[in-house]
């Protein structure tokens, strides 16, 4: 049986006390020391939580994702005349033997030379051969591995003007 007032528990004793055999769960104290004690582990597990994700959000990784810095011709752009070659800047450095770019017609028809290749002195720089392009909208479809092992595609489109 508890002593008679729940001053004299300890803290651990008082906040398990509602669990044991014989503790009316209206004994003087206990409800409102259980109800404060479970409002004040669930703000510390909450502060602890959104602390852990706002760091995790904050932390950039060692490795990023390849994104495309800037594109010749740019994307969304029009270019008149037929340009020589495409060329893709990412933002990381490309694995050559993964990185692949293709040109596409208005009908889906592959309209490069089939000749995409990493720069050699800048890994950054993918690019790919063009014919003589007839006037009319290209799209252009991406997809590179970084040398981190990230994958990263995507495809935008410019016009040949005449």
């Amino acid at each position: 049986m508890p002593p008679a007032g729940t001053a004299e528990l300890t803290e651990y004793e008082l906040f398990h006390a509602w669990r044991a055999p014989g503790w009316p769960v209206d004994a003087p104290g206990v409800r409102r020391y259980v109800v404060a004690s479970l409002r004040i582990e669930m703000k510390r597990l909450l502060s602890s939580f959104l602390i852990a994700a706002l760091t995790a959000m904050s932390v950039s990784p060692a490795g990023a994702h390849a994104r495309l810095d800037r594109a010749a011709p740019a994307a969304g752009s029009a270019v008149h005349g037929s340009p020589p070659q495409l060329k893709l800047w990412f933002t990381e450095r490309l694995e050559p033997a993964f990185s692949k770019v293709r040109v596409l017609d208005r009908n889906g028809k592959q309209v490069d030379k089939g000749d995409p290749e990493v720069d050699r002195a800048d890994a950054k720089l993918l690019r790919v051969s063009l014919p003589k392009l007839a006037p009319g909208t290209y799209r252009v479809k991406w997809r590179v591995l970084s040398v981190d092992t990230h994958v990263s595609e995507g495809n935008f489109t410019f016009n040949v003007a005449p």
